[in-house]
């Protein structure tokens, strides 16, 4: 099956111009695209959460894994990254490929707090339909994956959450 493209940013309610996205699982140390800046970010009404399972990153079809989607309620501390508005269109299209194969999140523009202000920003959160297991499965789930454990996951995000900026993950690479 072919994956369906991503749409205009016009068609997700984004508005011309340069655009901040909220990343709060691998896009905080792995965002995959180029941006002009980044900072430490607070987006509220949603929380980070190990919800959705998964048989791609973090189990096997027998024995799901969890990986991370905002879910309803609270506040989740994350990186926004500012794009380029000629950067835009193309950035939507690789989260798009690398967020929305099994459509199991849907676009959200959020408020975003920085340390010097706020603005809309992108992001993912968990669809409803697809928030199948809450974070007190994560201490029982020991499924291996291509990419780590749940609980290896959780490890990583809160290091990286606690340690901005200087954890290591934050720093840029060179192309």
């Amino acid at each position: 099956m072919m994956d369906a493209p991503a749409p205009q940013p016009s068609e997700l309610g984004i508005p011309l111009g340069d655009l901040w996205i909220f990343g709060y699982g691998s896009l905080m140390w792995d965002p995959g695209f180029p941006y002009k800046t980044r900072a430490p970010a607070l987006v509220r009404g949603y929380h980070r959460a190990f919800c959705i399972n998964s048989n791609r990153w973090r189990g096997t079809p027998e024995q799901p894994g969890l990986v991370l989607g905002l879910d309803r309620g609270g506040a989740c501390r994350g990186v926004a990254y500012l794009v380029d508005r000629a950067n835009v269109a193309s950035t939507i299209n690789g989260l798009w490929a690398r967020e929305m194969r099994r459509h199991i999140y849907r676009v959200k523009l959020l408020r975003a707090r920085f340390p010097d202000g706020e603005a809309r920003a992108f992001t993912f959160v968990a669809a409803p339909q697809q928030v199948a297991i809450r974070c007190a499965a994560l201490t029982s789930n020991t499924s291996l994956a291509p990419s780590s454990t749940s609980r290896n996951w959780a490890c990583a995000i809160t290091i990286c959450c606690a340690y901005w900026p200087r954890c290591a993950c934050f720093r840029k690479r060179e192309s």
